[in-house]
């Protein structure tokens, strides 16, 4: 390939069975990506006089291994993301990916600097951010190494900020209109470590770390604490959760293998206080995998917990597959909807020991809604190490918040 070609193909696994090629096709001028070409997936670029992102776009295709390249039949919708630039070169608006709905955000900056000594913006500071609602948050002031010290939600709440001397955010005071200022603080060791973060009504949450700054436990005001136990690599091998009277009522042990892969998660002590011996435990899966991803949203998304979402690239049918790391009478899988817009899904609950399962559980059909709940009662008599939850109708793509899973 030449400076100056415009397309390049790249094999993995050349010769054998599960090669999978990827074609890049290139901006003469800015040496830039203008397609590119994978398995189930063509993405598209296009870009200003300044090389400036314009337009990405993301279509599902039918090609399963990418030998053919950017000519791969399309299966589904194209989801496109914009954006335009002010003439210095920054961002103005962005909308997209989602159809139906409003998804642009505009951003307007500064345009001189503030004649105040000492100056409390510069030209070029972001100014407003207003959202596909039409809520605006503006950023009145910023420190001379460019932190916002003030800004002004929708709502009319003001939030200040501090900062130490290494530019460590020490402090936040958000103060609603009409109504008295609540305050964070936060705390740090000399090496910028976060050590505690001190509440709007004084209660507190410590935390520690080792030798080798790493998250070993965390402890609050009222005396109830979690400890970590790591490995070589950085996995937590153990976690132990106490009570403000030192009782145990939680404790997770994971075994990895050489490559930081969970092998099995094993839950015990004692139960949380009101429980009994029936009340439905969480289960940790030991892997995930999907029948396709959009981007960066990866299956992992819809089990960490945090309500970011995996995103099939296309439509129904699509699935995504949970292993439990081991044999689990599971009573219970409930399921945060990511969808737009709202309407009829149909969700089936496959469950066995192998991957892949084909025995139904239960099948889960209706009007949904973005960040609604489903939930799947089961029969726990039934031990099922592999969980798929297979969506064969759905007005968007297929998608999930999080899923969680209970014995």
């Amino acid at each position: 390939m030449t400076a100056r070609s415009a397309r390049f193909s790249g094999v993995d696994g050349a010769g054998t069975a599960s090669a999978r090629t990827t074609t890049t096709e290139w901006h003469k001028v800015w040496n830039l990506p203008l397609r590119i070409a994978s398995p189930t997936r063509l993405e598209t670029y296009r870009y200003d006089g300044n090389g400036n992102l314009t337009r990405y776009s993301e279509t599902p295709t039918a090609d399963s291994d990418g030998s053919q390249g950017i000519s791969a039949a399309a299966t589904g919708a194209t989801r496109t993301t914009n954006w335009t630039y002010t003439a210095d070169g920054q961002v103005a608006t962005s909308s997209g990916p989602h159809a139906g709905v409003a998804t642009s955000t505009t951003y307007v900056y500064r345009t001189a600097d503030d004649t105040a000594t000492p100056p409390q913006y510069r030209k070029r500071d972001l100014y407003q951010i207003i959202d596909p609602l039409g809520r605006t948050t503006t950023i009145n002031q910023y420190d001379a190494s460019g932190r916002p010290l003030q800004t002004t939600d929708a709502n009319g709440a003001v939030t200040t900020f501090t900062y130490s001397n290494r530019g460590w955010l020490t402090s936040q005071t958000t103060t609603p209109a009409s109504e008295a200022g609540q305050t964070t603080n936060y705390s740090y060791d000399a090496v910028g470590q976060l050590t505690k973060v001190t509440l709007p009504d004084g209660s507190s949450v410590s935390f520690s770390y080792d030798a080798a700054h790493r998250l070993t436990g965390a402890a609050d005001s009222l005396g109830n604490s979690i400890a970590y136990t790591l490995d070589a690599m950085g996995n937590r091998t153990q976690e132990q959760v106490t009570d403000p009277s030192g009782v145990l009522t939680r404790r997770v042990d994971r075994v990895f293998d050489s490559m930081s892969r969970p092998l099995r998660v094993t839950q015990q002590g004692a139960l949380p206080s009101g429980s009994t011996s029936d009340a439905p435990i969480k289960v940790v899966p030991a892997g995930i995998t999907a029948s396709s991803t959009y981007a960066d949203n990866v299956p992992t998304r819809a089990i960490d917990g945090d309500g970011s979402a995996w995103i099939a690239s296309g439509y129904a049918t699509q699935w995504i597959e949970v292993d439990l790391g081991a044999a689990v009478p599971l009573k219970k899988v409930r399921m945060l909807v990511s969808q737009s817009p709202a309407g009829q899904t149909t969700h089936v609950v496959t469950g066995g020991m192998n991957p892949a399962p084909t025995s139904v559980l239960q099948t889960l059909s209706g009007n949904t809604s973005d960040g609604q709940w489903l939930e799947a009662a089961l029969d726990g008599s039934v031990s099922v190490r592999y969980i798929r939850i297979t969506t064969t109708s759905s007005p968007s793509w297929v998608s999930w918040h999080e899923l969680e899973f209970y014995r």
